[in-house]
């Protein structure tokens, strides 16, 4: 085989290494982002979950209907967030669906 023809072959197939490792790091990239939105939805949850539990302890002691609306409002928040989770495995889909019986035991 003539060099030239070497060049060109190594090319080709330096060209296609270049596509595969290009279109990995996309479909990584694609997931990472879908993944760190989950966290933090996630986070965002836990955080509601605080707030509400805040809200709750507050409207005991003090019973003002301003604690009432807060609840009601952040109850809905969380609901929101709740039903935006997304999963892929059925431990994850049997964590959610816990949450959600939680939620509806409110």
């Amino acid at each position: 085989m003539r060099i030239r023809t070497q060049l060109i072959i190594s090319m080709v197939f330096f060209s296609i290494a270049l596509l595969i490792i290009s279109a990995s790091m996309i479909t990584t990239n694609q997931q990472i982002e879908r993944l760190n939105i989950q966290e933090e939805l996630a986070k965002n949850i836990e955080l509601k979950a605080n707030e509400l539990s805040y809200l709750s302890n507050d409207f005991l002691l003090y019973h003002e209907s301003q604690q009432i609306e807060r609840w009601k409002s952040q109850y809905s928040s969380i609901s929101d967030d709740i039903s935006n989770l997304t999963v892929d495995r059925p431990d994850q889909q049997a964590l959610v669906n816990s949450i959600k019986t939680d939620q509806q035991k409110l």
